[in-house]
């Protein structure tokens, strides 16, 4: 079997798995609200985490390109 085979037996079997002709179970409003939630949990660390990760470019961002005013210019000057 060559790649080319083995790349169409892969698709078919995932068309076939994915696709059902009917479905024969019952997702009761109890599972969907843990599965909603479990997803905003996922969600809340995803975001935490760029957070972390992007606050220090953000604060060189904001430290390179801020407008300089007098008082910051004076400020710059003393110390």
């Amino acid at each position: 079997m060559n790649g080319s085979e083995r790349c169409a037996m892969v698709a078919w079997t995932v068309a076939l798995v994915s696709i059902p002709a009917t479905a024969v179970a019952y997702v009761d409003p109890g599972t969907t609200s843990a599965v909603f939630g479990g997803l905003a949990y996922i969600l809340a660390f995803v975001g935490a985490g760029a957070a972390f990760l992007f606050r220090p470019v953000i604060r060189l961002y904001r430290k390179l390109f801020r407008k300089q005013t007098p008082e910051t210019e004076k400020a710059e000057e003393r110390g």
